[in-house]
């Protein structure tokens, strides 16, 4: 599951993207596929025609369009609300009940200036170069934010950012070194893939030494011998969740 942020009240729609795979990890169709929205912790979900919010990008990569403003809109400010796969098979596997996403409607506060704002609007002020041009994969989502637990495991396919945007510079692949620089709490070196413009942060393997918080993050490429050649070509948040409780008997 990813947390997509606080959003204003008048924010007019929400949009996430998720994979669905194999055991062996290989991408597969989600087949029967249904949506539902469940707010705070009600166990009914909302009154939501949510049959055309799921659209197939490609086999095992749909994106969710959750539309916030609309006509009788079920959506307050002071709520959290999770998306939810209402029916589905993945692999043979049913999927229904799995927590795709969970998001807030002004439920955060911080003071700025004396005047309250919620975090999303924070966020609209600070957003980072490359917003809107690069596509991602969970855990990191479509606006470049990662979560993740701490103490887990990452493969490298698990963490990885794809400049569709073509923005990224052309000799990326010559950079002596590329890092996923989050604030003071650890460098992740990533892996440059010119065919796909991919990159992965193939150290995100040791996690329990990162301090659970959010942390500002940026992706930092560098080229040896000119110290004028340090580039950031990616920002965002990186959310470190506390690891999870240990089940005693």
């Amino acid at each position: 599951m990813i947390y997509l942020g606080d959003f204003a009240a008048d924010t007019a729609q929400v949009d996430f993207s998720f994979n669905t795979r194999t055991a062996a990890g290989a991408p597969v169709a989600l087949v029967g596929g249904g949506l539902a929205v469940y707010k705070d912790d009600a166990t009914t979900a909302l009154g939501l025609t949510m049959d055309n919010h799921l659209a197939a990008v490609a086999t095992g990569q749909y994106n969710v369009t959750v539309y916030i403003t609309q006509e009788s809109s079920p959506f307050v400010a002071g709520s959290d609300y999770k998306v939810v796969l209402s029916a589905g098979t993945v692999d043979g596997t049913s999927v229904a009940g799995t927590v795709l996403a969970q998001f807030s409607v002004e439920n955060r506060y911080t003071e700025a200036g004396g005047d309250a704002e919620t975090l999303a609007a924070i966020k609209a002020k600070t957003d980072t170069i490359g917003a809107g041009t690069i596509t991602v994969t969970s855990p990191v989502t479509a606006t470049g934010d990662v979560t993740i637990i701490q103490g887990d495991t990452y493969s490298a396919s698990e963490v990885a950012w794809t400049d569709s945007g073509n923005t990224w510079p052309a000799d990326l692949d010559t950079a002596t070194s590329i890092l996923c620089c989050i604030a003071d709490e650890a460098e992740l070196a990533c892996t440059y893939a010119a065919d796909t413009n991919t990159l992965d942060a193939l150290s995100c393997v040791e996690t329990a030494a990162l301090a659970a918080g959010r942390y500002p993050y940026w992706l930092e490429a560098q080229w040896d011998g000119d110290p004028d050649t340090i580039k950031t070509i990616g920002r965002g948040t990186f959310s470190i969740t506390h690891e999870r409780p240990e089940v005693t008997a």
